[in-house]
């Protein structure tokens, strides 16, 4: 602030010098300061010009360090750096805003299915169906009972696609005497156990609904963390995880900026700092007592 102050004082030693000249031919006259300094007082007898001077120039810098003080000296001085801080701080608003709203759908699925998850309850809005259906003369890979793992899971998928059941494969069981393939695949709101029979190329596909609640439940735990080998083994599952990770990162952009804004806003920074002590606190509270 004392450099920005310097350099208004510099730009003003040239109307300074025409102060001065006005000051010899009106020796009365009272100068004013930028910023409501120390003025310089009329006088009644004659004043030397070395006087004047050095009084007008004491009298330009104290106004300029107390309007220094006042006002923002930096968005005159500098009007490009105001500028740039103001396109910023619009930037990071919008950016607020319009990322805020697109990821709103996503965190209210996320806020709904922690109720559904912590206490254990799931609303039903129409009873449960459950469909059995056989298909024969499936296509099956000659080496299929030697596969495992996540070949395994694609050499199953065109069976699957033949036998019309579309989803994520959570697990494969391999029953070796029964010469048999247990395997459940899942959709949002739909569950299907698939009974393979190898020995007679059919398979029986138990499909049941289980509804929207249950959807909202499944998508936060998808894809999870059990058999990561031969996860994200269905298309609208992988970018189901996309759109979970650009909602964690959006949401993490959304509390930093959130931050800044809180703190370009001088009005609020009281009751924004009260709050984020009080929020910061409820969460390291809990955790320690957890913990403990």
């Amino acid at each position: 602030m004392q450099f920005e102050a310097l350099v208004v004082y510099l730009f003003r030693v040239k109307e300074l010098r025409q102060e001065q000249h006005i000051c010899r031919t009106q020796p009365k006259k009272t100068f004013k300061p930028l910023g409501g300094g120390i003025s310089l007082a009329s006088r009644s007898g004659p004043v030397s010009v070395r006087s004047r001077k050095r009084s007008s120039t004491i009298t330009v810098y104290w106004g300029v360090m107390k309007h220094a003080r006042a006002t923002s000296l930096s968005g005159r001085i500098f009007p490009r750096r105001r500028q740039m801080r103001g396109r910023f701080y619009r930037l990071i608003r919008d950016l607020h805003l319009y990322f805020g709203l697109f990821i709103s759908p996503f965190v209210l699925v996320f806020a709904i299915s922690v109720f559904f998850l912590t206490h254990a309850w799931l609303p039903r809005f129409a009873a449960e169906t459950s469909i059995t259906r056989v298909v024969s003369d499936l296509p099956l890979p000659t080496d299929l009972t030697k596969l495992s793992g996540r070949p395994l899971v694609d050499g199953l998928k065109p069976i699957l696609e033949a036998a019309n059941v579309p989803g994520e494969v959570g697990f494969v069981r391999h029953m070796i005497k029964e010469e048999m393939f247990i395997i459940p695949v899942t959709i949002p709101g739909r569950e299907t156990i698939v009974t393979l029979n190898i020995a007679s190329r059919e398979a029986t596909i138990v499909t049941r609904e289980t509804g929207l609640a249950d959807a909202m439940a499944i998508l936060p735990r998808s894809p999870g963390e059990h058999a990561p080998a031969i996860r994200m083994n269905w298309f609208y599952m992988q970018a189901w995880r996309w759109l979970a990770d650009t909602t964690a990162y959006l949401i993490l952009f959304i509390s930093v900026s959130g931050v800044y804004l809180w703190y370009v806003l001088r009005a609020e920074r009281r009751v924004g700092f009260v709050l984020l002590l009080t929020g910061a606190l409820s969460l390291f509270g809990m955790a320690y007592v957890l913990s403990h």
